[in-house]
């Protein structure tokens, strides 16, 4: 989108070089220039607020109102974005692709849907942890689902085992939430590793264990 600048610039290509220096040519441009970026601004602005993918915060309160969804401003943009498009994509036939295409609205990667007896299974196949937003997850889903079905999730994280060979000192930045679901590439180059912890003591372990332990 131009700037009041870039408009001012093109303006005084699009007149011969002799008034370029007059005063008065001048001050109309400036003026005429900074109308039309405001337009701009307005106008791209409009343009945006057509999609909910762009639409700004006063704009999702419309779309919020016209499907009848609260809105809460202290949630990000793109959850209420999600929950928007869950609406919208939860118009006609309740089949499996439909509530696979709602469930990845909610811009947690792929996820599968899997019928099992008496319900359905969401399985998250791309991202590990759990979605931010799922209590909306699992309102939408639950609104255009049959009741008599039942939702289940599978969530993926990673296991134990994964952490074998990965040396101490690559782990002390995170919390033990947050290696559960981010993985981090191994280090077979250093002996400082957790090979030497179970399950439970994993979960336990400090820095100074692994200082001390790790290359035992």
């Amino acid at each position: 989108m131009l700037q009041s600048d870039e408009i001012i610039q093109r303006l005084r290509y699009a007149i011969p070089h002799f008034w370029q220096k007059i005063v008065e040519v001048e001050n109309l441009q400036d003026r005429g220039a900074d109308e039309l970026a405001l337009w701009a601004t307005e106008f791209f602005r409009y343009v945006n607020s057509r999609s909910v993918l762009t639409a700004d915060s006063e704009y999702l309160k419309k779309w919020e109102a016209m499907y009848l969804i609260p809105s809460d401003e202290n949630k990000p943009l793109s959850e209420r974005r999600s929950v928007i498009l869950a609406k919208l994509r939860g118009v006609g036939t309740v089949n499996v692709p439909m509530i696979k295409n709602m469930a990845e609205s909610f811009e947690f990667g792929e996820v599968e849907v899997i019928p099992v007896n008496g319900g359905v299974m969401i399985e998250f196949v791309s991202n590990l942890g759990i979605p931010p937003n799922m209590e909306d997850m699992q309102r939408a889903l639950r609104e255009i689902i049959p009741a008599h079905l039942e939702i289940h999730f599978d969530f993926k994280f990673l296991e134990y085992a994964e952490f074998l060979g990965m040396p101490y000192y690559r782990l002390t930045s995170r919390t033990y939430a947050e290696l559960m679901v981010d993985p981090i590439e191994a280090d077979s180059g250093t002996n400082e590793v957790l090979e030497g912890y179970t399950h439970d003591q994993l979960s336990q372990v400090t820095h100074a264990n692994m200082t001390t332990e790790g290359g035992e």
